[in-house]
């Protein structure tokens, strides 16, 4: 037993020994690899060096990482800032548009109170004129009745006295005679009383005749229904009967180009009323002067009229044989492009013999036949086939 327990203490001892032996032999090869000597000098300066690079780039990289960050955010920050005054300048705007619309708007709403109080006052004038002068024909009525009953009391107090005469020379001169002298004077009285009488009557009865014509006129003009005002969204097509509806309806009842140019912006619509509406902020002569240009520079000039009905006959839709709708309708088209050019002077337009040929082709087959005998009889007897054949 003692002889193991010694075995064992003596394996622990020989194993001790080792591991101290490995340690210091691993202390002994880390102590030369430091230690400086001529042959590993140039071994020791090559790990210092790159220890300091490796330090050194290390904080370059912090630095750099540092500059960036601050860059970063110095230009967020300038950023953000034009952003605000960009954010603010917008606002503005936004304010100043805001006011311009509710100027705008409120001369808008000027225009239209003075439109209304210009329709009252005509329809004031109207009815005050029409007052007074069933005031005058009633008074001049009655002062010519007045006269009437008094030479109708004069004749009559006359012919009292005339009888009274003739009696009093029955007495004198005898029956016969007597009796002759006052039927003479009766009947000349008589005549003249139906002759101051007829003239009273034949004056009378004209001027009841002319107030009855007068008031007449009134009740039609108050009572029947207003004449249909045309509206325009900027279809050169509608433009010439607008501008003619517009002027006689409305410039030629209104004196005041202010409510002219409400008006017209009034029944204007779609694009047209947007080209013109900003002439409210103008005088207001130079503002409808300047709109009723804008409409016929864009809308109204005969060359752009004069394209758009030829265009729109000559690059229609084919038309079927059983579209009866079509052709009336293309029918339609036609009258009212030779109406329009030409009171715009653009008959020989009308007349081409291009355009003609591609609004036949549009027919069915059946009517394009027809259409070449009629032009061939035509150009038999000695004339071109034209528009309206």
């Amino acid at each position: 037993m003692a002889t193991d327990r010694r075995n064992e203490d003596f394996g622990d001892v020989k194993r001790t020994r080792s591991t101290n032996l490995a340690q210091l032999t691993k202390l002994y090869k880390e102590l030369e690899k430091n230690l400086i000597s001529y042959e590993n000098v140039e071994h020791v300066k090559l790990r210092l060096s790159s220890r300091s690079s490796v330090s050194s780039q290390s904080r370059l990289r912090s630095a750099k990482a540092k500059r960036l960050i601050a860059e970063l955010k110095l230009r967020k920050l300038s950023e953000h800032h034009e952003l605000e005054r960009e954010q603010h300048e917008l606002e503005r705007e936004q304010h100043e548009l805001e006011r311009a619309q509710i100027e705008i708007k409120f001369r808008q709403q000027v225009y239209n109170q003075r439109s209304e109080l210009e329709e009252a006052n005509l329809e004031e004038s109207v009815w005050q004129e029409a007052v007074e002068e069933d005031t005058d024909n009633n008074s001049g009525i009655m002062n010519i009745r007045n006269i009437s009953q008094t030479v109708s009391q004069t004749l009559q107090s006359s012919i009292h006295e005339s009888e009274k005469e003739c009696i009093n020379m029955n007495s004198i001169s005898g029956q016969t005679a007597a009796t002759d002298k006052p039927t003479m004077n009766i009947n000349n009285s008589t005549q003249g009383i139906s002759a101051q009488s007829g003239f009273s009557d034949v004056s009378v009865s004209s001027i009841d005749s002319a107030f009855q014509c007068l008031a007449s006129t009134l009740h039609q003009g108050f009572n029947l229904p207003k004449p249909e005002l045309l509206t325009f969204n900027g279809t050169p097509l509608d433009y010439s009967k607008f501008i003619r509806n517009f002027e006689t309806n409305i410039e030629g009842r209104i004196s005041d180009n202010s409510l002219r140019l409400s008006y017209l912006i009034q029944y204007c619509r779609g694009e047209a009323k947007c080209c013109i509406e900003d002439c409210v902020l103008l005088h207001s002569d130079e503002g409808y002067k300047r709109a009723r240009a804008i409409l016929y520079s864009r809308y109204g000039r005969p060359h752009v009229i004069a394209r758009s009905f030829i265009e729109k006959l000559v690059y229609g839709a084919q038309i079927k044989a059983s579209d009866i709708e079509g052709l009336s309708k293309l029918a339609l088209e036609m009258q009212k492009c030779e109406i329009t050019l030409s009171q715009l002077g653009f008959n020989s337009d009308i007349d081409n013999s291009e355009n003609l040929r591609c609004i036949v082709k549009r027919l069915p087959m059946h009517m394009r036949t027809r259409w070449v005998d009629i032009a061939h009889s035509i150009s038999e007897s000695g004339r071109e086939p034209g528009f309206l054949i």
